[in-house]
């Protein structure tokens, strides 16, 4: 089963140094389309204690590298314990992602 949780129920916990390794799917709301989307990414280090304040860095799958506090990511899911499930994921994702490509190129 896959943990997954947004800032109020993760500041309690926080996220460990454990957690550097870990690949997340976190959740927003997209502009383009105003609907619910994903990004993937890796946990590259956690700074400072559990709390209202501990931040993340992360790197995004296009290579990004971000520190943000922990509250700011949102709803994400943690990833790994389904490996299948993990890149039908990420399929999906790729063939929606060329799919709206191939109708953008169309226009």
């Amino acid at each position: 089963a896959h943990d997954s949780g947004d800032a109020e129920q993760m500041l309690g916990r926080g996220m460990r140094p454990s957690d550097v390794g870990r690949r997340l799917r976190v959740w927003f709301q997209s502009d383009e389309h105003g609907e619910r989307d994903f990004e993937y990414a890796a946990v590259l280090q956690v700074h400072g204690a559990a709390g209202v304040d501990q931040e993340v860095t992360v790197e995004w799958d296009s290579g990004v590298q971000e520190r943000v506090l922990l509250k700011d990511l949102g709803r994400f899911t943690w990833l790994g314990d389904d490996t299948a499930a993990d890149v039908t994921a990420n399929l999906r994702e790729y063939r929606e992602e060329s799919l709206g490509g191939a109708e953008e190129a169309q226009a």
